[in-house]
């Protein structure tokens, strides 16, 4: 069990830290045991699971750090990372995009049904 120090208490995945003010900081939590093993971009894995990789550990800061300041460190951190793995910057880009396909809500998607 995690013991408060410094007004810091690591939880799971997640640093929470008590302001003087009352407040409550969050922010990405990593043991000093860490080795953070991430998928190599030229390993022989499907374009999907390396997509996937970089989605989920850039949504975890997105949900993690509560102030800008730690949440662009972040950033900068899994960006350099991500390149030391040999990702290419453009890949991030992309995973990173939001799909620009959105269907209008009283649009109905078209079902064809085949017939024997």
């Amino acid at each position: 069990m995690e013991e408060e120090v410094n007004n810091q208490l690591p939880f799971l995945d997640i640093q929470v830290t008590k302001l003087t003010n009352g407040m409550i900081r969050t922010m990405v939590f990593r043991k000093a045991t860490n080795i953070t093993p991430i998928l190599h971009f030229r390993s022989n894995r499907p374009v999907g699971h390396k997509r996937s990789c970089v989605r989920t550990i850039f949504r975890r800061v997105r949900t993690h750090c509560s102030d800008d300041i730690r949440k662009k460190e972040e950033m900068e951190y899994l960006h350099a990372l991500l390149t030391a793995n040999g990702c290419p910057k453009s890949f991030i880009r992309k995973c990173l995009m939001k799909p620009q396909f959105e269907r209008l809500s009283e649009e109905k998607p078209k079902f064809w049904l085949a017939i024997p």
